[in-house]
């Protein structure tokens, strides 16, 4: 069940489960700390070095304080995660390349994307609001261009 869940995904999807495992007591933020731990565990072994410390800036952008100013700490909820999300679409490409791995070796990339249309259609014809884009997107551009890149050195 696992594979198949996965594999059904959308980049909504897979920015959420990125949110939710980092948010470590289910309180609907994450704090400084863990979004440090999560941007280094993401980033640390892709081919492609990128600087962290945008991303670092971008939480303190996008981190709400609520409470007193002085002994809060910033907190990051959902709504600003997904504005660093699309600002850095790259720190979900480890979960992306991962779900392009096991869709390719389990009955192939086609395969899921006709079930993901499938999907798409009987969802709105029930008037549900999906966006195709996501939800539709056949490969993570980013293995590619890493691929592309680590070809190109060897």
């Amino acid at each position: 069940h696992l594979v198949s869940s996965y594999s059904f995904f959308s980049k909504v999807d897979i920015s959420k489960m990125l949110f939710l495992s980092f948010d470590g007591n289910g309180a609907g933020f994450i704090i400084k700390e863990r979004f440090i731990s999560l941007v280094h565990m993401m980033m640390n072994n892709e081919a492609i070095k990128v600087s962290t410390r945008p991303l670092i800036d971008a939480f303190d952008k996008h981190a709400v304080k609520i409470g007193d100013e002085s002994v809060d700490e910033p907190k990051l909820f959902y709504d600003g995660f997904t504005k660093i999300m699309i600002l850095f679409p790259y720190l979900s490409y480890p979960l992306c390349r991962l779900q392009y791995k096991i869709q390719e070796k389990h009955l192939g990339i086609q395969f899921w994307h006709k079930k993901k249309e499938v999907a798409l259609t009987q969802h709105q014809s029930l008037g549900n609001r999906v966006d195709k884009q996501s939800y539709l997107s056949k490969k993570v551009d980013y293995y590619h261009l890493t691929l592309g890149k680590l070809n190109a050195r060897s």
